[in-house]
């Protein structure tokens, strides 16, 4: 959030070796509403491509709807983050927190494959906690719900925002 905007991502594309681009992330709730902040995080220009507009939410049917209006806006797929850990993200069951709902993150995803056309990708955490790894799990969910890309971030959501990795 507040680093991946347009200009970031032409930078990154014009350095070469970078297959795709990821817009910022999107509260699908926000975007349905026709919030202009919202639909402003999703600018993008024809050198991006090819380029994901990155979705975040919990109840299926929004992130459907704007995985729709994602589509619409000329994306060529939809990204959504379940591993942001930020807590208003987290508190709005949203984010990192579908880490801790195989079953709803299953409903959310095959509500976005069966709405739009184009691919879905997942990023992800390894897991809510240190006791709570299971990024092969909910990777399985998405792949089973069609995400044709998984990304996993290998740190935790308790791990938030420090820098360093896991093994």
């Amino acid at each position: 959030a507040a680093l991946t905007d347009s200009v970031f991502r032409r930078l990154v594309k014009r350095q070469g070796g970078c297959g795709f681009v990821v817009s910022e992330m999107v509260a699908s709730e926000a975007l349905i509403r026709g919030c202009r902040k919202a639909k402003a995080l999703l600018a993008y220009c024809e050198e991006e491509r090819p380029i994901g507009g990155q979705i975040m939410g919990s109840r299926p049917e929004s992130m459907a709807e704007a995985a729709r209006m994602v589509e619409a806006l000329g994306f060529d797929f939809v990204d959504v983050n379940m591993g942001c850990p930020a807590r208003k993200v987290v508190t709005a069951g949203g984010g990192s927190a579908m880490m801790r709902e195989p079953l709803l993150s299953a409903r959310v995803l095959k509500s976005i494959t069966a709405a739009v056309s184009i691919p879905l990708t997942v990023k992800l955490r390894a897991g809510w906690s240190d006791d709570c790894q299971n990024a092969d799990e909910i990777a399985r969910v998405a792949e089973d719900a069609g995400a044709v890309l998984v990304t996993v971030h290998a740190r935790t959501r308790s791990d938030a925002f420090r820098p360093g990795t896991r093994a």
